[in-house]
């Protein structure tokens, strides 16, 4: 959950949206919302893997947020994909700004 919020609250400063831990939290209440915070956050650590970064098995928790259905089983044909995480920030980014 905190590698969520810290994505939730990473898009929000970078577009000067104010938005508290509290608040980030409530918002991934929301199913779509949570998937998409998981999927950036993920995105995020690629990243910093690039750096020789690595966050060990809170990766696998973000990956089986995303890529697993809510009945515990990975979602057929699911593919990570760039665009995929840019499409899942957009869609945040465009929440927190409404």
């Amino acid at each position: 959950e905190r590698q969520r919020v810290h994505a939730l609250r990473g898009i929000a400063a970078q577009h000067q949206l104010p938005l508290s831990e509290d608040e980030a939290r409530h918002m991934l209440n929301d199913r779509a919302l949570s998937e998409d915070a998981a999927l950036v956050a993920y995105g995020h650590d690629l990243l910093q893997r690039l750096k020789g970064i690595a966050n060990g098995p809170v990766v696998l928790a973000l990956w089986r947020h995303f890529a697993w259905n809510e009945s515990g089983s990975p979602k057929k044909k699911f593919a990570l994909t760039a665009e995929g995480i840019l499409a899942a920030e957009q869609r945040l980014r465009g929440r927190l700004a409404s």
